[in-house]
């Protein structure tokens, strides 16, 4: 089964695929838009909306709907699908326009939904992923097993109230190769650590300065605009890089690369950053050289050449000179 997702793409780890595959089936395609739902409401209120699905397939497929609530799995944005707990009945709020429903070959429906939040509702963060379950069916080949898939909504509803936001910059670092770094792009590794009770999504810029505090370029802090979920830590990564970049494919080639790319020195990068409605601020910095060790040893070999050259040189004139004063 493949399923395209046609959301945001700043939203590309929300699309959530889980297939049980017990035989090669014939591959066919879903695709759903919106796949990550954000909204804010206070207690008592509701707010409706919809979800665009389209079957691409040449077959009608059979859909029932279903709810749990998840949490950030590890720091690279995946979710941990858990059962709802008996204090915490979020994923009641959500209710669908119907349990299940058909999808004719080629249709494509607004699947309508309302989020109904309680009055005695906790403020914060709740999370819920909103499933679409396709009916298993049997296996072409007449094995008798049968493949099933669904695909699935995130909702990050936050509830007014009493809001705690924290967000910390955990770690700052460059991400370096066994060599080091000799040249652009550089990677740079930002982990937030979020101990408050609502998600939240950093925002701001990384400057990178010379040796000199010169500004020699910024990037964004969080380019996939990555949510930072309560009670976890979030990965991201922001490249330093310029428009030209090539492939190390041998020595001299990985020199033109540094030459391209080029970069040399001590250098500072400071997280310039803020999050959360009062735009509280996020700062780290860390250093890190540049060293383009390639270029340095061929400008390095070129400069004793012409050394050995000019001793050479002297040496020769010398010797003649000596033979024209013996001559006189």
């Amino acid at each position: 089964v493949l399923i395209h997702h046609t959301g945001n793409p700043a939203n590309i780890l929300v699309l959530i695929f889980i297939s049980l595959l017990f035989v090669a089936p014939t591959v066919h395609a879903v695709s759903i838009s919106p796949a990550l739902v954000e909204v804010s409401l206070d207690k008592g209120t509701i707010k409706n909306g919809a979800i665009t699905i389209t079957n691409t397939e040449d077959r009608a497929i059979s859909y029932e709907v279903g709810f749990q609530n998840f949490v950030a799995k590890g720091e690279e944005g995946q979710q941990d699908f858990v059962d709802a707990n008996s204090i915490n009945r979020d994923v009641e709020w959500i209710t669908p326009q119907s349990e299940g429903f058909i999808l004719e070959k080629g249709q494509e429906i607004d699947f309508q939904y309302s989020v109904s939040v309680p009055k005695d509702a906790i403020p914060g963060g709740h999370y819920v992923a909103m499933f679409f379950s396709e009916s298993p069916k049997q296996d072409e080949n007449g094995s008798g097993a049968s493949v099933s898939a669904k695909i699935g909504v995130l909702f990050f509803v936050r509830v007014n109230g009493e809001i705690v936001e924290n967000l910390q910059v955990d770690s700052f670092r460059t991400i370096q190769t066994g060599i080091g770094l000799n040249r652009l792009p550089i990677t740079f590794e930002t982990r937030f650590k979020n101990t408050g009770n609502v998600h939240i999504r950093p925002e701001g810029e990384i400057v990178i300065k010379n040796i000199f505090g010169k500004v020699t370029d910024s990037i964004p802090l969080n380019p996939k605009a990555s949510l930072v979920l309560v009670n976890s830590v979030r990965r991201t990564e922001s490249e330093w890089k310029k428009e030209q970049q090539g492939r190390v494919t041998g020595w001299f080639t990985e020199a033109r690369n540094e030459l391209n790319n080029f970069a040399i020195g001590p250098y500072a990068a400071e997280i310039q950053g803020y999050y959360g409605e009062n735009r509280s601020p996020l700062t780290q910095t860390t250093h890190f050289w540049v060293i383009p060790w390639h270029l340095l040893i061929i400008v390095g070999a070129f400069l004793a050449l012409l050394l050995i050259l000019n001793i050479v040189y002297r040496s020769f004139l010398i010797k003649v000179l000596l033979k024209r004063s013996i001559r006189r």
